[in-house]
C-alpha cells in the first residue's frame, strides 16, 4: 500500500523532474531563435536544418513537461502547414514568425521556473504585487515577503495615525487598530464586520484582529527569525496571506 510519505517524495521527485525540462527548455528557445541567423545570411538549408532539429528537440521537451506537470504547455509548427511558406519569405519575416512564436512560450517558462505563473499573482492584492513580485521573480523570497508585510503594516499605520494622531507600530499597531470591546461605545479603528452588535461579528473583529497580529510578529520579517533561505513555496504561501490581508482591510470600515 502507498503511503502518504511514499506520495510525497513522488510529488517532490516529479516537482526536480519537471524543474530540469523547464530549464532544458528554457535554453532551447533562444537557440532556435538564433537559427534565423542562418536564413539572414542567406544559407536556408542550414536554417531549416537548425530550426527543425530544436522543434523536435523541444516538442519532446514539452510532452515530457505536461506529463510530469500537467502544465498544459502547446507548441505549433506552421511549416507543417499551409499557414506558413518558407519560400518567399524575408528574413526579417523568418524573426517575427520566431519571436511571436516562441516569444510568449519563453516568458511562460521563465515565469514557471520562478515559481509563480501569471494564475498566481492574479489573485494577489496589486499593492503587494508592486512591493513583492519583483523581488520574488529575482530569487530573494525572504525579501519578498518581508515588503508584503511591511505594506500591509503601513497601511494600517496611516490609517490609525490620520485617526489618533498617534504613531504606532508592529503587533501594538494591530491590537490597536482593530480592537473593539462590546461593552464600550467606541468603534474599533478599522471594523472588519458591519454588524459589531452581533456575536459573529464581534468573533470576525476579534479573530482578525489576531491574524493581523500574530501575521506581523510571526512572518514579517523572516530574517529576524534565522530563516533566511525561505523556499519559494513557503514565500508564496505568505504572500497570500498578506494578500489576504490587504483585501480585508479593502473591505473594512475605517471609522474616523
Amino acid at each position: 500500500m502507498e503511503t502518504n510519505c511514499d506520495i510525497g517524495i513522488k510529488a517532490v521527485l516529479m516537482e526536480k523532474d519537471c524543474e530540469a525540462n523547464l530549464l532544458t527548455l528554457g535554453n532551447l528557445i533562444p537557440k532556435i531563435l538564433a537559427s534565423a541567423g542562418y536564413h539572414k545570411l542567406g544559407d536556408l538549408t542550414e536554417f531549416e536544418n537548425e530550426y527543425y532539429k530544436y522543434h523536435r528537440l523541444i516538442d519532446e521537451c514539452i510532452n515530457k513537461i505536461n506529463e510530469k506537470c500537467s502544465l498544459n504547455l502547446k507548441h505549433m509548427n506552421f511549416w507543417g502547414t499551409d499557414d506558413f511558406i518558407l519560400a518567399g519569405k524575408t528574413s526579417d519575416d523568418i524573426v517575427r514568425y520566431l519571436d511571436e512564436t516562441y516569444g510568449p512560450l519563453e516568458k511562460k517558462v521563465k515565469l514557471l521556473l520562478s515559481g509563480a505563473d501569471d494564475s498566481y499573482w492574479r489573485i494577489i492584492h496589486p499593492e503587494i504585487i508592486n512591493v513583492s513580485k519583483n523581488k520574488f521573480d529575482d530569487g530573494h523570497y525572504a525579501d519578498a515577503v518581508e515588503s508584503a508585510f511591511k505594506e500591509v503594516n503601513s497601511q494600517i499605520k496611516t490609517i490609525y495615525k490620520n485617526k489618533t494622531g498617534i504613531e504606532d507600530d508592529g503587533v501594538s499597531l494591530m491590537q490597536k487598530a482593530f480592537s473593539y470591546k462590546a461593552n464600550r461605545p467606541d468603534l474599533p479603528c478599522i471594523q472588519v464586520d458591519n454588524d459589531l452588535s452581533s456575536q459573529n461579528g464581534l468573533n470576525r473583529q476579534t479573530g482578525y484582529r489576531f491574524i493581523f497580529a500574530g501575521s506581523i510578529q510571526a512572518i514579517r520579517n523572516p530574517k529576524a527569525h534565522n530563516n533566511l533561505n525561505i523556499s519559494k513555496e513557503a514565500a508564496m504561501h505568505s504572500i497570500c496571506l498578506a494578500s489576504q490581508l490587504m483585501h480585508t482591510l479593502d473591505n473594512s470600515k475605517i471609522n474616523y
